[in-house]
């Protein structure tokens, strides 16, 4: 729909026939659907959620996964679709080890993933009101990379056998934008780069029947900004005097990319039993910080973890998530989502194949119904 807007907005100017300089400043939403999931936690997704939880991996170990997440058939009003991008990188990666109470991690994480693009749409005229045998699609894809170094370290015996561990990650986090424009605006390809950290804690109580984690972690948010030279090409007009045709001069316009991801607050909660693992999760997400039409919102999760054999456990995770408008508004959509994933991990020597199924079919807004596929790979040393 932007391109849309731009189209509009520059034919306009260049009626006038003169040559301007015009600056967009966009300050880009970032729509809910290409956020991550909270992923089950392994070697691969190390660059997500609490940074002490590094200490949780006794093993030198490594891991990848993907995720392939199906089309959702309506994103936004406007008609628009969105799917997730396939770039050919994987979705999450990491690698661990540990000397002492020290441990040092590297990962990559896509915290954002989402193509947009709508059904085409026939150019008309005057002339011609049923088209002219030509379409236009409009494109857009974001995603975001994080590139991070994380660290923790654990003190043990604090009283008994309890510990506790602090956690911090770094993030280079690369943007990559684009937007294949309309007729008369050329495509935008860009990258920005910005730079932004986690801290975190997580507390070992070890009970009767079994451990007993507390964690508390914040995420900075990314602050992307980013100026890009684009000249359009002249265009023909008519003038209203005498009904001339002419050539309008070249645009050279400003595009000011500005994308701001929101801070993240998180409480963790995790019961390892003989056999079993409840979890649980809290985050505040500060949405009104970032964009004025939204109030902070609450992702909730919770999942359980049964070990059915040596070689095979099975998990069931549930997530919750509901951004809110600061104001109603009748033309914004809803966005409120509930996710199911089932899934397995299975153990072939020091090879950990992990699968899992999101689903939101069962009780999310029509913004939000989508099924994603998640494949994990993790190598203990």
């Amino acid at each position: 729909m932007k391109a849309i807007y731009l189209y509009v907005f520059i034919l306009f100017f260049s009626i006038n026939s003169f040559a301007q300089q015009i600056t967009f400043n966009w300050d880009h939403e970032l729509l809910p659907q290409g956020y991550s999931l909270q992923p089950h936690l392994n070697s691969s997704t190390i660059g997500f959620g609490n940074p002490s939880f590094l200490s949780r991996f006794e093993e030198i170990s490594a891991g990848l996964s993907f995720q392939y997440g199906m089309q959702i058939k309506k994103v936004y009003f406007g008609g628009l679709q969105g799917k997730s991008l396939i770039n050919g990188m994987p979705y999450a990666a990491g690698a661990s080890f540990h000397s002492g109470g020290f441990y040092i991690g590297a990962a990559i994480a896509q915290k954002y993933n989402l193509k947009l693009e709508n059904p085409d749409i026939k150019i008309t005229t005057a002339e011609n009101p049923d088209g002219i045998g030509k379409s236009i699609k409009f494109l857009e894809s974001r995603d975001i990379h994080d590139y991070s170094l994380i660290s923790a370290y654990r003190i043990n015996k604090l009283s008994g056998n309890n510990s506790l561990s602090l956690g911090i990650r770094m993030s280079l986090e690369r943007l990559s934008y684009y937007d294949n424009g309309s007729i008369t605006i050329p495509e935008i390809d860009a990258s920005a780069y910005a730079v932004s950290f986690a801290v975190g804690a997580d507390y070992m109580l070890s009970t009767g029947p079994g451990d007993l984690h507390l964690g508390a972690s914040f995420e900075k948010g990314a602050k992307f900004n980013k100026d890009i030279m684009v000249e359009t090409p002249a265009s023909t007009y008519v003038t209203y005097t005498n009904r001339d045709i002419g050539q309008g001069n070249q645009l050279a316009s400003t595009f000011r990319i500005e994308v701001i991801t929101p801070d993240i607050l998180r409480l963790d909660l995790a019961m390892d039993l003989p056999g079993v693992q409840v979890t649980a999760s809290l985050a505040e997400v500060f949405w009104s910080s970032v964009m004025q039409n939204y109030k902070n919102n609450l992702d909730i999760g919770a999942g359980v973890s049964y070990k059915a054999s040596d070689r095979l456990s099975l998990f069931l995770n549930a997530y919750m998530n509901d951004r809110k408008y600061a104001k109603f508004n009748p033309l914004m959509p809803e966005y409120d989502a509930f996710f199911i994933s089932p899934g397995a991990d299975a153990v072939f020597g020091s090879y950990t194949v992990g699968f899992s199924i999101s689903d939101s079919h069962l009780f999310s807004a029509e913004t939000r119904k989508q099924t994603i596929g998640f494949l994990s790979l993790e190598y203990k040393f």
